[in-house]
Order: structure tokens, then sequence, then C-alpha cells
């Protein structure tokens, strides 16, 4: 059977020579915490049972091993097998572990240097076993070879900048063509029926390094058909390419990864976690230009507006004064104006530097097109339908339970029935809260589903 860290070598290998592009063992390692270093403070045995207390600090090529004794300055030299078995087998694992986690890190890089130089770390610490170093030499002269033809690294494969380039230009031509056959048919929107997004995530799949196709499915998702969930499934999506990305970016790509985090942080202010919201911002502060800076700045606004009146208007917002005083300090560095049409939602930016002012889905009710914005004034409460459900607690369905009080009989089994006194039923009747609708009028917009 082999052994775990020679699956992963094997995976790197095959995805380095690009024939891996969605097998198993690559989602198999993606998300693994990253590992440090230094081992926990542990007794360590020697083959001869003598027993120190100390950290592993090093792993020499050649198993040489470096253990910091609890109260030294200096560490002890030993080699690997110089240790027990059940040390042995420590390292082992640990080192499993140092595999894993230099592949999840991998998948995070944007060039095939980088993961080389990662890969090139791992080997040079000492964290391959010595029964895998010639796989892992082999992936590195791969990987070597793909850096120095200033590779690409993409979901299961490396790729040629001038690869690259055609796909951008393939993908598109994809996100034209959608927009161009979803704009065909507006009685589909008008009767609120979702759009076809099969081509849409095609030229998500032709360009992964882009978000422009994962921001403009993300406002489908959240303007159209109003999936905060699904809408948030693919920002976060939009926002780990953006992260990997960004060294790459021109300045479209990176008003259209600025504009993915502040689409994230009104989602996230949707759900009323202000906290995250505020941490997607200062993010997007660190790329965003000085349009995205005005839109940014107009929500922060408008979150120090609704946070402030929570209380007394019950907005749906809340914040405690730490989160007030961050929005506040936040927004200065925005340039803020008054915030009126709702929540600023970014529209990305094609190819030709311009934004996606023909999109197929504003039509949706309770949010205009600004020019190069989404304007969206759809109620925090009840999401723009004027309805929030019975806060009664005892209300399912527009019905709670009532006690009445009943005649107790006791029946013998000749049939005869004999008075056994007054006894208590339940039984279910209109809620006096929603009169039985299961819904009460919106507290927050009054029933309008507008939120100015």
């Amino acid at each position: 059977m082999a052994s775990l860290a020679n699956i992963v070598i094997v995976s790197v290998l095959y995805c380095a020579t690009g024939f891996l592009s969605n097998n198993e063992l690559v989602a198999q390692f993606y998300d693994y915490n990253k590992l440090t270093f230094f081992t926990r403070e542990k007794a360590w045995e020697s083959a001869g049972g003598n027993t120190k207390t100390g950290k592993l600090v090093s792993l020499g090529l050649d198993d040489e091993v470096e253990i910091l004794e609890t109260g030294k300055s200096e560490p002890i030299k030993l080699l690997l097998g110089q240790l027990c078995k059940k040390d042995q087998e420590f390292i082992a694992r640990f080192r499993d572990k140092a595999l894993k986690s230099t592949f999840a890190d991998s998948r995070k890089l944007s060039t095939a240097e980088e993961v080389r130089d990662l890969y090139q770390k791992l080997f040079f610490d000492g964290l391959v076993p010595p029964d895998n170093k010639k796989n892992f030499q082999n992936l590195l002269e791969v990987l070597n070879r793909h850096a120095a033809s200033d590779c690409i690294s993409i979901p299961g494969e490396f790729i040629k900048p001038k690869e690259l380039a055609a796909r951008k230009k393939e993908a598109n031509q994809l996100i034209d063509d959608w927009i161009s056959e979803s704009n065909e048919d507006h009685s589909r929107l008008k009767r609120g029926e979702t759009l076809e997004t099969k081509t849409l995530k095609a030229a998500i799949r032709k360009d992964p390094t882009s978000v422009e196709g994962i921001l403009l499915l993300s406002l489908l998702y959240g303007i159209k058909e109003g999936g905060l969930e699904a809408e948030e499934r693919r920002l976060v999506d939009a926002i780990e390419t953006a992260r990997r990305y960004h060294g790459l970016a021109n300045e479209t790509e990176k008003y259209n990864m600025a504009g993915a985090f502040n689409n994230l942080a009104v989602n996230c202010c949707r759900q009323n976690l202000l906290n995250k919201a505020l941490r997607h911002w200062t993010e997007a502060a660190a790329i965003a230009d000085g349009e995205i800076k005005e839109i940014i700045g107009e929500n922060l606004v408008r979150v120090t507006r609704l946070a402030q009146n929570d209380s007394k208007l019950n907005t749906g917002l809340s914040a405690s004064k730490q989160e007030l005083r961050r929005a506040e300090e936040l927004f200065k560095t925005f340039n803020p104006k008054s915030s009126t049409g709702g929540w600023k939602l970014v529209v990305p930016k094609g190819a030709d530097g311009q934004v996606r002012s023909n999109i197929p889905f504003v039509l949706a009710p309770k949010t205009t097109f600004e020019g190069e914005v989404i304007g969206d004034t759809r109620c925090l409460k009840c999401f723009g339908s004027g309805q929030t459900r019975c806060p009664n607690p005892t209300c399912t369905r527009g019905a709670v339970p009532e006690e009445y009080t009943i005649d107790k009989y006791i029946t013998y089994p000749n049939g005869t029935k004999q008075y056994a006194g007054k006894g208590v039923a339940v039984r279910k009747v209109r809620c006096p809260t929603c009169f039985g609708d299961s819904e009460v009028k919106c507290p927050c917009c009054t029933g309008s589903g507008t939120q100015k």
C-alpha cells in the first residue's frame, strides 16, 4: 500500500506535468491547516532507551535530526535511526503533514516559479521522506522547466502566458455570448424565471485567473434570485481567485477583484455580519482605485447610518461600539459621500476596460442600475418581500395551539361509558398575530420592501 507522502508527491508530479486536471487527489489535499515547522515539546527516546524532553527543530537531507532540549540553547544532533521506532513514526507523520500542507499552499500560488520555490524549501528543510526523494527530485525538475517558461499555475496544470492570453480572449467571448443570449428574452426576467448560466460557467472554467465571470454569476444569484447563500459561495470563489492572481492582474482585473470584496461585504451586511464585512472592505482598500473607493465609501456611510439607528428603527443591521468605531475610521479613507439608492454593488468591467452596462438582470425589483453600479434598496429584514416571519414563537404555518376543556369518559368492554370528569385537549387555531398568514408586515420597512 502506497504511503500518504508517496501519494501526495505522485499527485503533485501529475499536476506539474499537466496530466491531472480533475483528479480526486487534488481535492483530497486542498484544504489543510498550515503546518508550523517546530513540533510541540515532547519526550524523545533513543534506540538505547535514553529519554530527553525538547522540540524537533530541524531535519537534514541525510536524515540528520536536531532536537532542542528543554532549558538548553544548542540543539542535539543525531541521525533518525538513533531514535526509537515510535519517535521515527512520529517524524514520518510530521513529514506527511508537511507534504499535505505544502500541496495545499501550492494551490494558492499563481506561477510555476512560486510553486517550485515552495517545494524546494520543503526538500532542503529535510521534510521529504528518504524513499520519496527521487520522485521529489523529478518533480523539481519538471517545475524548473515550467518556471523557465514563465508558466502560470491554474487548477490542475501549468500554462504559458501566451496560452493564458488566448483563454482570456475565449472567456471574454463566452461572456459576450451569454449576455447577448440572456438579453434576448426579457419576458423570462419579468416572470421571475432564472437565466441559463451554462455559457457563463464555461467562461469561468476557461479562464480560472479572472473574477469577471464569477462576479457576474454572483450578481445574478444575489440580485435576481435573492439567494444570499448562493451569492456568498460565488463571491468567496471570486475572493480566492483575487488573492491568488492579484500579482498578475491588470488594472481592469484589479477593479473587478476590489469589486468582489465590496460585494461580499454587502452580502455579509445582509446577514448582519458587520465584523466580516469590515474585514472585506479593509482588504478591498489595498487594491481599490478611485472608482471603487467612492462606491465603498457610500456603502460605509450606509452601514453607519443603519447600525446607529438599529435600536430605534429595527433596521436589521446591529453593531457593537467597537464595530461602529472601525466603520467610521475605515470610511474616512474612502472619500465617503451621502448614500442614496441602497447598497452599491460593483458590476465588473470587460476586457475593453468598460463596465458591463448591458447586464441581463437590471430588471430585478427594487434595484437600479446607475451607470457603473447596481443600487439595491431591498430591506435587510425582509429582503424586499415586505413580509417577515410571524414573531409569535408558538405560531406554525399561521396556527397556534389552544387548550380547551373536554368531558372525559371511561369506556368498558361491554360498550358502556362512565363519566370521569373534566380534561384538557389541544387544538390548532388561527394565530392572532399574523391572522393565519404565518407572516406579518416587515417592521423595518413597514411592508414596502424598500430601505432607502
